[in-house]
């Protein structure tokens, strides 16, 4: 395994992260009050 494919391979590992983090606060903020209100 070189330098090229573990920069590719951590490039997409940051991609997806960022999706992930953006989405579930997107999720969070849309929904707040459902979630609220389950958690209690």
């Amino acid at each position: 395994m070189n330098i090229q494919a573990l920069t590719r391979f951590f490039m997409w590992c940051t991609i997806i992260n960022a999706g992930l983090l953006v989405f579930s606060a997107v999720m969070f903020m849309s929904a707040q009050d459902f979630v609220y209100s389950r958690a209690c």
